[in-house]
């Protein structure tokens, strides 16, 4: 495809990407990364849809969510095409981010005021439960594991890639010599 794309267009699996080369284990996978991507433009339009028009804080941040998440998912496909993992994985702990953030405010007892928090330039971290403690990163983990079991294990994994880690050393030794010998 030449000239810019769309939200709309489909992202076609280029030649080199991993889904190319290993189709069997990976293609499937991306395809359905791509659908997703795809699908926020549909779900906000659903949202934002809901209530004939009135717009609520609670949609205002959402559609906040939507637009960090859409370009989080379109990014991630972009760096797993070109094998960079050192790109995408912190843009999954970005997403995981924006999750257990969410994840508290529409479980909030008052879901407005969060987002009203939200949406004066207020940081999620200054805020605090129902039990009196801060909504930090740790503490946000603990609101969502009962609904996402997985997160936090995953969280840790793809958190190594924020910050310089042993990951990026890893990652750094596992280059591949082409068939002419060159790393």
């Amino acid at each position: 495809m030449t000239g810019p794309r769309t939200y709309r267009d489909k992202r076609p699996i280029p030649k080199g990407s991993p889904a190319s080369v290993y189709p069997t284990q990976l293609a499937k996978a991306r395809q359905r990364i791509d659908v997703l991507r795809w699908h926020h433009v549909e779900l906000s339009r659903r949202f934002l849809g809901a209530s004939d028009g009135d717009l609520y804080e609670i949609d205002l941040v959402l559609a906040g969510v939507m637009v960090r998440s859409y370009g989080l998912v379109d990014g991630f496909i972009d760096a797993f095409d070109t094998w960079n993992p050192i790109v995408a994985a912190p843009l999954l702990r970005m997403q995981l981010d924006t999750l257990v953030r969410l994840s508290f405010m529409v479980r909030a007892p008052n879901a407005s005021a969060v987002a009203q928090h939200i949406l004066l330039g207020g940081e999620f971290r200054k805020l605090k439960d129902g039990d009196g403690k801060f909504l930090a990163d740790v503490r946000l983990l603990e609101h969502a594991k009962p609904f996402h079991s997985w997160v936090e294990p995953v969280y840790k994994a793809t958190s190594g890639w924020v910050h310089f880690s042993p990951s990026h050393v890893h990652a750094a030794l596992r280059l591949e010599r082409d068939k002419d010998g060159q790393a």
